[in-house]
């Protein structure tokens, strides 16, 4: 994995550009320099760019020399920037990703541009095959989840964890802190985009400050800033699940109304319909409504059966028709059974009532 970035003691001279195109210049440049030498995944993670090889470890170890300096004498020449590079080391196991990023990010505090030092692969550097590594027991898909679920004891409970001094007994204090902020913010975007679909800018911006924090060492505060950051996504989740349910229900409610007369409605056909499950549907549409689907499609088709019986001629197994019952006996057994007398009795009380007034 490689995470690549502008150097930073250029700032003055970008001042004037804007930096969103800057940023996607130089993705859109190493997406065309990266397809000539592997597959990859390349994408904008911040005011980083990170690219994701994958293939033969022969060929990969081949060509990184290659790839690194194609790299930064393109974004050179094409669009006068410097940047440097971090290296992970190589992992067969796609879940040890976070794994290789974080070692992206140590490797970049070890470039030193001023020296032309433009390139740093982490197992140059350091010995990570014997080093603890940081953040490494964490599982990140119970983090993923308390967010989701909007359990914030234990996303505090994570960030203690994080927060420990022990990390910083064998880590680069800036690293751990960048590493930390990173963490927090992959697994809040992935619960954004799983869950809304779509992720505010604004969630971006505050990243940034976040992360540009790191270089004050106050961890008190970030540790502050990253509760209320996950805070903030859980918000924005849960709104987001209740007017999606309220939208579950007005649509349910609508097809209700149009095919209650339909003898094939059933709970699992208007679940397939609203493409959630039976069971899912089920207890959001009681819990919503205050009634089961089955004593509100029962309570539709007894309202339209009462007004054909007593506004008009039609026949008893016709109006049972009309009402999505095959059963004409079935009809007035459930009919008998909601209003307490059969559909013939209260036509003919009807028709009585009406006759002494």
């Amino acid at each position: 994995l490689f995470t690549i970035r502008f150097v930073e003691n250029q700032a003055s001279n970008n001042q004037k550009k804007n930096t969103e195109f800057l940023r996607f210049s130089l993705l859109q440049v190493i997406q065309d320099i990266v397809k000539k030498y592997s597959e990859s995944e390349v994408f904008l993670f911040s005011s980083y760019v990170v690219c994701i090889l994958t293939g033969n470890l022969k060929e990969l170890d081949e060509m990184k020399d290659i790839l690194t300096k194609d790299i930064i004498a393109s974004t050179l020449k094409l669009m006068n920037e410097k940047v440097v590079i971090g290296v992970s080391e190589y992992y067969l196991d796609i879940f040890k990703t976070s794994k290789a990023y974080r070692e992206t990010l140590t490797a970049l505090d070890y470039t030193k541009p001023e020296e032309e030092e433009y390139v740093v692969f982490i197992g140059d550097v350091e010995n990570t095959s014997s080093k603890t590594e940081f953040l490494e027991e964490v599982d990140e898909r119970s983090l993923l989840l308390a967010i989701k679920t909007n359990d914030i004891e234990f996303v505090k409970n994570t960030l203690d964890n994080f927060f420990d001094d022990k990390y910083y007994n064998e880590h680069n204090r800036f690293t751990v802190l960048r590493t930390i902020i990173s963490t927090i913010y992959m697994n809040c975007i992935r619960a954004l985009r799983e869950t809304v679909g779509e992720v505010d800018d604004k969630f971006n911006y505050r990243y940034q400050q976040i992360f540009d924090a790191v270089q004050y060492d106050e961890r008190t505060v970030i540790k502050k800033e990253l509760i209320s950051f996950c805070e903030d996504t859980m918000q924005v989740i849960l709104q987001n699940r209740a007017q999606t349910k309220n939208s579950l229900i007005l649509d349910s409610m609508e097809y209700l109304k149009e095919n209650f007369s339909d003898p094939d409605l059933t709970l699992q056909s208007i679940s397939s319909y609203l493409n959630v499950s039976s069971s899912y549907f089920s207890t959001i549409f009681k819990k919503e409504t205050g009634k089961s689907f089955i004593d509100t499609l029962t309570e539709m088709k007894m309202k339209k059966a009462k007004e054909l019986v007593l506004m008009t001629n039609d026949k008893m197994f016709e109006i049972a028709f009309e009402c999505g019952y095959d059963d004409q006996h079935y009809f007035s057994y459930s009919f008998k059974k909601y209003f307490g007398v059969s559909p013939t009795k209260m036509r003919k009380d009807n028709i009585a009532e009406l006759t002494q007034l």
